[in-house]
């Protein structure tokens, strides 16, 4: 079997450069317009084909088709296309549905941004190995029963500060060393958790 990394021509076993073929055997060929004809390309942007007029391939046949790529009209399809399939993401504190701008967007506001992240920077100081986890989870986990008062908690008062709505209880306050884990938080109605403040119950 022949070593491909070698030239083949003549027996002179270089290095393989370029076309299959060591440097020298190659600049003799191309010398004498003896390499073999490079087949034309397809413009990335039109997809007509493109004439090789050197050695190495083109990608456009045209600077209109290249203005053309680059441009971010060019893009707007496939840009539409990926903002349709984020489409109807839950907020993963209040549990809205909403069009997220970017693709790791979570949140539907600056608000939900910045209660989510006060919450779990507040725990991060009490515990460096805080978990991060979502609101909605925590709520479908209790059934949407406040561990508290044991009444039902109105899911559609999510994401709005009354004291009716949904919130998370931590069970041992961090303030008393409890930590920021799914098994030391809870729900509870805003008004239990008020009530409660940095005590411990049961």
């Amino acid at each position: 079997m022949a070593d491909v990394t070698k030239c083949p021509i003549d027996d002179c076993h270089r290095p393989v450069r370029k076309a299959g073929m060591c440097d020298t055997h190659y600049a003799n060929r191309r010398r004498n317009g003896l390499l073999p004809p490079i087949q034309p390309t397809a413009c990335e942007t039109c997809g007509a084909a493109i004439q090789p007029t050197t050695r190495k391939p083109r990608r456009f046949c045209s600077d209109q088709c290249l203005r053309s790529h680059w441009n971010p009209v060019f893009h707007q399809a496939d840009s539409e296309a990926r903002r349709s399939a984020r489409a109807g993401r839950t907020c993963a504190r209040c549990g809205r549905s909403f069009d997220p701008s970017t693709a790791r967007a979570r949140h539907c506001s600056k608000q939900c941004v910045r209660a989510a992240m006060s919450a779990f920077h507040r725990a991060r100081k009490a515990d460096p190995q805080a978990e991060k986890f979502d609101y909605i989870e925590i709520f479908e986990r209790d059934g949407w029963i406040c561990r508290l008062c044991g009444e039902p908690v109105d899911r559609t008062l999510i994401g709005r500060h009354v004291a009716a709505g949904p919130s998370i209880d931590h069970i041992v306050p961090l303030t008393r060393g409890g930590l920021h884990v799914r098994a030391n938080v809870q729900l509870a109605h805003l008004r239990c958790n008020a009530a409660k403040g940095n005590r411990q119950v049961g």
